[in-house]
């Protein structure tokens, strides 16, 4: 089960085990102004899609890791509805993404 941590305009997200709809989990489904979004890796070979909407919709995010290399994307205030596809992520439990809006 995917915790969270929402701090001002962070949103911290760890031991990510499934499908996660930032916006219908957090905002009552409503897209959010989207500032980043930056993944800290576990391991080697780990990957995170995070999909626009759904789990059918377009690729916002779409990274494999080197262990340790944090990976951030930028979307100037754009409005976003961040899906985390867990079907198609290989996460550790210590991944961490940070979704900062604006």
């Amino acid at each position: 089960m995917t915790t969270y941590n929402m701090k001002g305009t962070t949103i911290k997200l760890s031991a990510i085990g499934g499908d996660f709809d930032v916006c219908a989990s957090l905002f009552d489904g409503w897209p959010i102004r989207l500032n980043s979004i930056q993944w800290n890796p576990a391991a080697d070979n780990n990957k995170l899609v995070i999909k626009d909407g759904s789990a059918t919709g377009p690729d916002m995010y779409n990274l494999d890791s080197l262990s340790g290399q944090e990976k951030i994307q930028y979307y100037q205030g754009a409005y976003k509805e961040p899906f985390i596809d867990y079907s198609d992520c290989t996460l550790n439990a210590t991944d961490i993404v940070i979704i900062n809006t604006m």
